[in-house]
C-alpha cells in the first residue's frame, strides 16, 4: 500500500512539469527564437497585388479638401475657444458672416458716397449727364465774352459761357473740383450745403435746356440765367 502511494505521488509530482496548469501562459513553454520584421517597400506591384488578395479589403482614402467657409469655421471656433472658451454652431456662424458682409458693403458704400456722391442722388427723371465741354473754365476773362456773345445776341453762347463762370467760382473756392470728363450731375452733388446745391442744381438745369435741348435763348432768358448765376457766385463767396 506505503509502494502504491510513493507510485502515486511521483506521478503528481512529475506531472506539474509536463502539463501546464489552467490559466498558466503557455508562451513560457515556447522556445525563445529571435524575430526579425522586414518592411515592404511600396511599389506599384506590391500595392496591386494587396489589393488582389481576396481575404483583404483595401480602398484610397482620399484627403477631403475644405472650402473656405468650413475652414474659417474652424479658425474662428479655435480662436474662440483659446480666448473666450465657447465656441460657435453652424447657424451662429453663418449669421456672424451675413452681418460681416452686410457691415462691409456699408462701409464700401459709404466710400463710394464720399467720393461719388452723384451716384446716390441721381433719378431716372433727371439723370444730367452731360459733361461742360464747351470751352474749359481757364478763361481769364468770362464777363468780356459774355458781353460779346450778348452784342452779337448769340445768348445761348452767354448762358453756356455764365454756367462756366459759376463753375470757376465754386472751383476756386474749392465748393467742387473741376474736372472735364465730370457730369453736371457730378457737380452738383459735390457741393455739401443743400440751399447752394439746390439753387446750382436748378441752373444746371437751365444750362443743360438751352446747350443740349432745343431751348432757344433770348435777352429775357438769360437776364433770368444771370441773375440765378450771381446769386449763387454771392452765396460761394460769403
Amino acid at each position: 500500500m506505503k509502494k502504491l502511494f510513493l507510485i502515486t505521488g511521483l506521478i503528481v509530482l512529475f506531472s506539474g512539469f509536463y502539463f501546464p496548469v489552467k490559466g498558466e501562459d503557455t508562451l513560457k513553454l515556447a522556445k525563445k527564437e529571435p524575430m526579425h520584421i522586414e518592411a515592404i517597400s511600396y511599389d506599384t506591384l506590391t500595392y496591386t497585388k494587396f489589393k488582389e488578395n481576396k481575404f483583404y479589403r483595401y480602398e484610397e482614402s482620399l484627403i477631403k479638401k475644405i472650402s473656405l467657409g468650413e475652414y474659417l469655421y474652424e479658425r474662428i471656433n479655435y480662436w474662440l475657444a483659446k480666448y473666450l472658451h465657447r465656441t460657435l454652431q453652424q447657424k451662429e456662424f453663418n449669421y456672424l458672416l451675413l452681418f460681416i458682409g452686410i457691415l462691409f458693403v456699408l462701409v464700401l458704400l459709404v466710400f463710394i458716397f464720399i467720393k461719388k456722391p452723384a451716384l446716390f442722388f441721381a433719378n431716372k427723371r433727371n439723370l444730367m449727364n452731360y459733361t461742360v465741354d464747351y470751352e474749359g473754365i481757364e478763361i481769364q476773362n468770362p464777363d468780356m465774352l459774355i458781353e460779346q456773345a450778348i452784342g452779337r445776341e448769340q445768348y445761348t453762347e452767354a448762358i453756356c459761357l455764365q454756367y462756366l463762370k459759376t463753375l470757376k467760382m465754386l472751383h476756386e473756392k474749392e465748393l467742387i473740383s473741376y474736372d472735364s470728363y465730370k457730369t453736371v450731375n457730378e457737380y452738383v452733388y459735390e457741393i455739401k450745403t443743400p440751399e447752394l446745391r439746390s439753387l446750382f442744381k436748378s441752373l444746371s438745369l437751365e444750362f443743360i435746356y438751352f446747350r443740349y435741348g432745343k431751348g432757344i435763348a433770348a435777352s429775357d432768358k438769360f437776364t433770368r440765367f444771370r441773375m440765378a448765376s450771381e446769386d449763387i457766385i454771392k452765396i460761394s463767396m460769403a
